[in-house]
């Protein structure tokens, strides 16, 4: 077998074991993680049938042929989860077909990465977009410090600063009617939840989550059950609401796919694009992890990732229409 020959069948073995892992029914992260990488799968699938085409037009045979046909196997199924976020398909969420700046406002997601310390230009960019809710994920004492000039232009916030990765700085300029820091699944992990009321007088829910992630040491449990508590509360409360944060999951997992069928909330990537928020620094291995669902009562005027504020995420902002 030529060097081409063995590339092209370890490249799509290798495609094929991690597209088959996360079929498990099991919260295993080191299985879980393998739902997060689908757009490289499917690249990397779609490589190794390249190469054993051009392998097979010299010399086909029965098992470049199976081969062949499991690359085409993985590809498929890979492009199942993944090509409702491509942006030549029909958008599910519907755009504001209308201008009422009265009744607009944005919503700004960004997760800082403790150890960053570029304070400078997340308070640069909130100054340049100045979002109406602004959700910061990872601050620390110090960040809050930074960040304290911004801070202080917000009459409403909720700031849990922590050392552990999960702190929390929640800020608005609505009327926070009623708001509070939980602890949903860990005592050392917030989340925010919070009434608010527009200017126009609309009132909805915003829950703020930054749940742990599935790694190969760590299960997906705990991250699981904060989305499902969340997408419950959702569901039971009937109100207008927003979930937004780092929900260290993918727009296409099966646990997301399940919130946004209990919520019956709108993922406005859906016809749009992929919107990648992690990683920052490497173009090549990127996914959404950063999001901000929203129930129908609210319309889309504008979603896109923001420049790089020094974390390994792209914060994301999302300007929303009220119906009222």
């Amino acid at each position: 077998m030529t060097m081409l020959g063995i590339a092209a069948m370890v490249l799509c073995t290798a495609s094929a074991v991690l597209t088959l892992a996360p079929l498990l029914r099991v919260k295993v992260g080191l299985v879980r993680v393998w739902d997060f990488p689908r757009p490289q799968i499917a690249a990397a699938s779609a490589l190794s049938l390249v190469l054993l085409v051009i392998g097979e037009a010299a010399a086909p045979d029965p098992f470049g042929l199976s081969m062949s046909a499991i690359a085409i196997a993985t590809l498929l199924y890979q492009c199942t989860h993944i090509v409702p976020y491509v942006p030549f398909l029909a958008a599910r969420s519907p755009r504001a077909q209308a201008t009422h700046v009265d009744r607009e406002f944005s919503v700004l997601i960004a997760n800082v990465k403790r150890e960053n310390k570029q304070f400078s230009r997340l308070r640069d960019l909130i100054e340049r977009s100045d979002p109406d809710i602004v959700l910061v994920l990872e601050p620390d004492e110090s960040w809050r410090a930074g960040l304290e000039p911004i801070i202080a232009r917000y009459p409403a916030r909720l700031i849990d600063p922590l050392d552990n990765h999960y702190g929390m700085i929640f800020m608005t300029r609505m009327e926070m009617v009623k708001g509070r820091l939980l602890r949903p699944v860990r005592p050392d992990i917030p989340a925010v939840e919070a009434s608010l009321r527009t200017a126009s007088g609309f009132e909805f829910d915003f829950y703020g989550l930054h749940p742990i992630p599935p790694t190969p040491d760590h299960s997906s449990t705990e991250r699981d059950i904060e989305l499902l508590v969340a997408a419950a509360k959702v569901k039971e409360r009937g109100r207008p609401a927003i979930v937004g944060g780092d929900l260290n999951d993918v727009a296409w997992s099966r646990t997301t796919q399940r919130f946004l069928s209990t919520t019956k909330m709108i993922d406005p990537r859906v016809g749009r694009g992929f919107y990648a928020t992690f990683h920052a620094d490497y173009w090549f291995l990127r996914w959404p992890l950063d999001h901000v669902f929203y129930s129908n009562d609210f319309k889309l005027v504008d979603l896109k990732t923001m420049p790089h504020i020094g974390s390994d995420h792209f914060p994301i902002l999302v300007r929303l229409q009220a119906p009222i």
